[in-house]
């Protein structure tokens, strides 16, 4: 399998509300091949054109459920226009999951979306924070989302930096879940402050994860939500490195 190494643009967030051409330029000379949208922008074949200028590839989109449903003829026009087909839901309102009949509903309301966004040739994922871990009643939202969606219309960008602050083994947990890993959000926690660190730097067995994961998995994805201790483009540096020598 070819792996793609990608990018979550809300790490550059900032930079690409300036000025989002010249940011993409820096991600592709840094080696990336991929970004992952968070929203998407309205002139598709623009955009389009300029990817290929740059030798860069849409992986994803994380797109709000709300946002996928009212908007949904311009978001499946966008994905197709663009070139991708992994739509990704990136969050869930607590008040949606805070008990198991509101779990299983929303449960229920992903999978049938989902099943729609087959039919139209894209795929839906989820991707999580360490809140689907969290106790609702007897059980959690994860389990409710994993056993209650059919893995034609649902699967998962795992996000290890977060099944690792939900005290779990991140290596271990990708093994249990493998099935429905379509994704790998690859963010690395810092050993001390438990806060985001640059992928390599800190306690995230990445190398075992990428070894275990590589042939079953196409695209590894890069996010840090916040960078610490160097500007953005420099930290997307450093985790490109660090993470392209572990395959």
């Amino acid at each position: 399998m070819s792996n793609i190494i990608s990018l979550q643009l809300y790490t550059l967030r900032d930079l690409m509300s300036n000025d989002w051409q010249s940011t993409l330029k820096k991600v592709a000379e840094i080696g990336y091949k991929g970004i992952e949208l968070a929203g998407f922008p309205t002139d598709a074949q623009t955009f389009k054109s300029f990817l290929d200028l740059v030798g860069l590839t849409v992986t994803g989109a994380h797109i709000a459920i709300d946002q996928i449903e009212n908007e949904y003829n311009n978001i499946i026009n966008f994905a197709k226009t663009v070139g991708f087909e992994n739509i990704i839901i990136p969050y869930y309102a607590e008040e949606e999951r805070s008990t198991k009949e509101a779990c299983l509903k929303s449960a229920q309301r992903i999978n049938e979306l989902g099943k729609k966004l087959k039919n139209d040739g894209l795929k839906l994922l989820y991707h999580n924070h360490d809140f689907e871990f969290k106790k609702v009643e007897d059980t959690t939202f994860f389990e409710v989302l994993y056993n209650n969606t059919d893995k034609e219309y649902l699967n998962f960008e795992f996000d290890l930096f977060w099944v690792t602050y939900s005290g779990q083994d991140a290596l271990e947990f990708i093994k249990k879940y493998q099935d429905r890993t379509s994704i790998i959000h690859v963010k690395d926690m810092n050993a001390e402050t438990r806060k985001f660190t640059e992928v390599g730097t800190g306690i995230v067995d990445y190398k075992s994860i990428v070894d275990y994961m590589k042939d079953k998995v196409e695209i590894f994805v890069v996010e840090q939500d916040i960078c610490f201790t160097l500007p953005p483009i420099e930290s997307i540096a450093v985790s490109y490195n660090n993470l392209s020598k572990m395959f």
